[in-house]
């Protein structure tokens, strides 16, 4: 069995090697959602993502199965980095963009504040994501939401919690 998270960003001493680029711990295990196959992710902000990606070689390039790359991801440029420790995959999503204001980050919040209002809900998600079912297609398929379920998720966020509870109750 895994160790926990916490403990493993413990181990990694992660978020102090981050601290620079205001890392973000997002995704299922601190939504208490995880399965055996989830990853820890970690949302990262720099001005400066050729200097981002020297500092993750340095510090975590020894790592099994260390990768970084750029990409675009939602037209913005990224890099992610992923390595295996301590049983975990990890992957780094780093922007140009504040970490607020990243999509990962955005529906992190969203479903944070969906279980929040409705414990009842990690349940269903997990036994989708048992499924095979990625976490955001588990939260809107749920909740009867149409269309593209990364954008239907983010749809929710300028929800106050009042009205975002009314939907629940319809749901």
């Amino acid at each position: 069995m895994k160790s926990n998270y916490q403990t493993a960003l413990s181990r990694l001493n992660l978020l102090e090697i981050l601290k620079e680029f205001t890392p973000a711990v997002i995704g299922t295990p601190p939504l208490d959602i995880e399965i055996e196959l989830s990853d820890i992710d970690i949302a990262c902000y720099t001005k400066d993502l050729d200097g981002f990606q020297a500092h993750l070689n340095d510090h975590l390039g020894h790592l099994k199965q260390f990768q970084s790359h750029r990409y675009i991801r939602n037209q913005v440029p990224t890099v992610l980095t992923s390595f295996h420790a301590y049983e975990w995959e990890f992957e780094i999503f780093c922007q140009n963009i504040p970490v607020c204001y990243q999509w990962g980050v955005r529906h992190f919040h969203v479903e944070q504040r969906l279980l929040s209002l409705r414990p009842s809900l990690r349940k269903k998600v997990i036994n989708l994501k048992q499924q095979g079912i990625k976490t955001e297609p588990a939260f809107a398929q749920i909740l009867g939401l149409t269309g593209d379920p990364y954008q239907a998720i983010v749809d929710l966020e300028t929800l106050s919690d009042e009205d975002l509870l009314e939907f629940l109750n319809r749901v």
